[in-house]
């Protein structure tokens, strides 16, 4: 059998794989983050690496509670996952709430500013406390990341199972059902398409603007 480029396989079943390697991604890179943060730069008083640390605790926390978002087709369930924790679904609602309130949001009160009048000798002039939360503490972060481990093992085992039932249905083909899949590609975005989605991608007619 000779040699053929990768075939697009335009399944029920091979888009469900091909989300859940999406989230497996990106939760291999919130983890990858989140212990970066942890080992290097939880503990830091420095300028610029204490800024390199809250980026890197934001990114985990955006990217992990991102894996699941209900408006995606297939997103992570933090019932099926912790649901066996008495204080698994909580815990989760607290990566949820510090995402939606602080890492990708501006509403919450993790930031606080409070303006005031300040004297002194005589002479009355403005001042502000500035409160900004700088990340949880060095110590909490093998916690943090245990229960980031416990959805990447959920979600690894999901692809496993997805990936066996994609070559099931693959090695019962014909050759001539292969050959005729389109090439498979991928590519980049233009500026106009920042808010396309990947079902954009596939339109023969120009997708709606959001």
């Amino acid at each position: 059998m000779a040699d053929t480029p990768l075939k697009t396989l335009d399944t029920a079943l091979a888009r469900e794989y091909a989300e859940n390697l999406i989230l497996q991604q990106d939760m291999q890179t919130s983890l990858e983050t989140m212990k970066l943060w942890h080992e290097k730069y939880a503990s830091t008083t420095e300028t610029e690496a204490r800024i390199i640390g809250k980026s890197l605790f934001r990114d985990a926390i955006v990217q992990f509670v991102g894996c699941f978002d209900k408006t995606a087709q297939y997103p992570l369930s933090a019932e099926a996952i912790y649901g066996h924790d008495p204080n698994g679904v909580s815990s989760f609602r607290w990566f949820k709430d510090v995402r939606d309130a602080y890492a990708g949001h501006k509403f919450g009160a993790w930031r606080q500013c409070v303006v005031g009048v300040i004297e002194h000798d005589g002479q009355r002039g403005v001042g502000h406390i500035l409160a900004t939360f700088l990340g949880p503490q060095k110590e909490d972060g093998d916690q943090l990341r245990g229960f980031m481990q416990t959805a990447a093992n959920y979600l690894d085992a999901n692809v496993d199972r997805l990936r066996q039932a994609v070559m099931k249905h693959v090695e019962s083909m014909k050759p001539e059902e292969i050959a005729s899949l389109k090439e498979a590609s991928a590519r980049t975005l233009r500026m106009p398409e920042a808010r396309f989605t990947r079902a954009d991608l596939n339109r023969e007619k120009p997708a709606p603007k959001r």
